[in-house]
């Protein structure tokens, strides 16, 4: 299934953390430049395993009954230690794909005072 996202920005998200095409030749805690960053920085690798975009896309489930998706992302900790990561911790991340627009809108206590009742339930 493939992501909803799509784009080479996005997929930067998740595969700078790992041995990917976007990390190539650089070291973990060293500068970079991905896919749609306007300015370097330190590159956030934290794990040793390779993943690229097609590896992302095979690893994710829909959740059924719904637009969501999921997927277990494993890897195995490297050194970097601009960002204190020590080699050798196993790790798993539940990655939920919402794939629905979602608000981010504060609501602030004052703004919550100011609302009709009606529009709470």
């Amino acid at each position: 299934m493939k992501l909803l996202w799509g784009d080479d920005y996005q997929y930067s998200l998740f595969l700078q953390y790992f041995n990917s095409p976007i990390s190539e030749g650089v070291e973990p805690g060293s500068f970079q430049w991905a896919p749609g960053m306007f300015t370097p920085y330190q590159s956030p690798q934290i794990f040793g395993d390779f993943m690229d975009e097609s590896i992302l896309d095979g690893l994710i489930e829909p959740i059924p009954d719904s637009n969501m998706t999921t997927a277990l992302l494993r890897g195995i900790t490297i050194d970097n230690p601009t960002f204190g990561i020590k080699a050798g911790q196993q790790v798993e991340i539940l990655l939920v794909n919402l794939n629905e627009p979602i608000t981010t809108y504060i609501a602030t206590p004052a703004l919550l005072t100011t609302l009709p009742s009606h529009s709470l339930t």
